[in-house]
């Protein structure tokens, strides 16, 4: 049908890219270069590929990343030790914890030592109590695939006042900070979690879902209404069989929480995975990052 409406990651980061890329310049000619300082603890191999994609976009818009890599078995005394100094450094403009931890690790306690103004992921205490009580005066960061989310309502002129949203995951990295976002902005919100009931029938009454659960596929076609807008914030690998050249082949593949071929054709608009919501936290971490460059050194 042609009323339906694929929601590009590209598209929406490019336009956050477009819109720093003027303020990114009133610093360098200020001789200030935003820069941002990453922590990754232990090798795990989706967080170094994380890490390594916030690198290259940050360079390619001539901003500059620092990684600290840490062994897997470092204390909670040495972290914060390491963000003190950090903190200190006049340098350095945002630091970056990179999640998760390991279990050895207080994972509150290293976020809340991170200086909130430095603290472009939104993790900090006094963030998301700003946040929460929607208090923007202080300059204050949200979450970044939670801002994500919003990014694309605002590109695809979506306006969510008034809108039934579900939100699946109640998670601090998303579920929570997603849905204080949008209840700022006057939706109607139903956060879902392990424990909720009828989950189906909920999406089923939704104008907006935006999920994070982490299940592959979960959300099928006959879950959604046909003006619903979705957006799938999760990351899942499956195995898949695929002939190539007569041969049958096992390979892994990307998927979202939703069954994107089935659900496709029967809501108005949907991210794909990959290629959605994940191009957009980068872009609102560099975005972010560049506010927290202003915020030490003011431009106007």
């Amino acid at each position: 049908m042609t009323n339906r409406l694929l929601l590009k990651g590209k598209d929406v980061a490019n336009g956050i890219y477009e819109s720093i890329i003027p303020r990114i310049q009133v610093l360098k000619e200020k001789n200030i270069i935003p820069k941002l300082q990453v922590i990754i603890v232990g090798e795990r191999p989706d967080s170094m590929m994380y890490v390594r994609m916030k690198k290259k976009k940050a360079e390619s818009l001539g901003l500059i990343t620092e990684i600290k890599y840490c062994s897997s078995d470092i204390g909670n005394t040495e972290m914060l030790e390491l963000i003190s100094d950090y903190n200190n450094d006049i340098s350095i403009h945002g630091i970056l914890v990179q999640l998760p931890l390991p279990i050895q690790l207080d994972t509150n306690n290293i976020l809340d030592s991170v200086n909130p103004n430095k603290d472009v992921d939104g993790f900090h205490t006094t963030n998301f109590g700003s946040l929460a009580l929607n208090q923007d005066q202080y300059g204050y960061f949200s979450p970044c695939t939670a801002v994500a989310c919003l990014e694309f309502l605002d590109h695809y002129e979506i306006n969510p006042r008034g809108k039934d949203v579900v939100i699946i995951g109640a998670s601090r990295v998303i579920g929570l900070p997603v849905s204080l976002l949008l209840l700022n902005r006057r939706a109607t919100i139903t956060i879902c979690h392990s424990a909720t009931k009828n989950l189906k029938e909920k999406c089923q009454m939704a104008d907006i879902i935006i999920s994070a659960c982490g299940k592959a596929q979960v959300i099928k076609g006959d879950w959604v209404k046909s003006d619903a807008i979705i957006i799938d914030v999760g990351i899942n690998s499956i195995v898949v069989e695929e002939m190539i050249n007569g041969e049958l082949k096992i390979k892994k593949k990307m998927v979202g929480d939703v069954d994107f071929d089935d659900v496709r054709e029967k809501c108005y608009a949907i991210t794909p995975v990959p290629g959605g919501v994940g191009p957009v936290t980068i872009a609102v971490l560099m975005k972010h990052l560049v506010k927290s460059a202003e915020l030490y050194y003011p431009t106007n």
